[in-house]
């Protein structure tokens, strides 16, 4: 029970950061989203912090099972790129007010220890991402004559930027419908084997 309850405070936590901002993070206005008094929250978790904390350990789950999928996948490195951003792109429909706290420099400010703990994980997530790109080039998939570091922003940069557009608009199109087909478009920019899809 008291798992399945601080599951249910740091989902309610999320959606107070989207829509109301770290400011408005409060134990007490937790509590009134929640419909319960507010000492009953000091049964879970004594500050502000202590959810944070829990919030970014849930972010970083999320990340780890991601990861752990893709990297155990047999598709092409390409495929497996596109497998990296069609499971976030699941997450994020599910529950967009992830998006802020990945993709806010704001969010956090005020904590360098917070900034830093985000900056790991998503520093964790370039590494894999550079990996494959590395894989795709080893296996021809990709020019072997484009630096990486380019070649890792012409295939990432597209699907970051619809994200983003897709978020901003008020999710007003289907992001996974559009991803799969930005990722053909960018398959035949980068690829050495693509074929035309019939």
């Amino acid at each position: 029970m008291g798992k399945t309850r601080k599951q249910e405070i740091i989902r309610h936590s999320m959606e107070i950061l989207f829509h109301e901002g770290v400011d408005r993070l409060t134990i007490k206005n937790i509590a009134k989203k929640m419909g319960f008094v507010e000492s009953a929250m000091y049964r879970h978790y004594t500050s502000k912090r202590e959810i944070l904390q829990d919030i970014i350990s849930y972010v970083d789950s999320i990340c780890e099972e991601i990861n752990e999928q893709v990297t155990a996948s047999t598709a092409s490195a390409f495929n497996k790129i596109e497998q990296y951003f069609s499971a976030w792109n699941r997450v994020y429909q599910e529950k967009p007010y992830l998006i802020p706290i990945l993709f806010s420099k704001e969010l956090f400010k005020s904590d360098e220890q917070f900034i830093e703990r985000l900056k790991q994980i998503l520093d964790h997530h370039s590494r894999l991402i550079d990996s494959l790109i590395e894989e795709g080039q080893n296996r021809n998939e990709f020019p072997p004559d484009i630096d990486t570091k380019r070649l890792k922003l012409i295939i990432t940069a597209p699907p970051i930027l619809l994200i983003d557009t897709w978020f901003y608009s008020g999710r007003g199109f289907p992001l996974q419908e559009e991803s799969e087909k930005l990722f053909q478009d960018v398959k035949r920019l980068v690829s050495t084997t693509y074929t035309a899809v019939k």
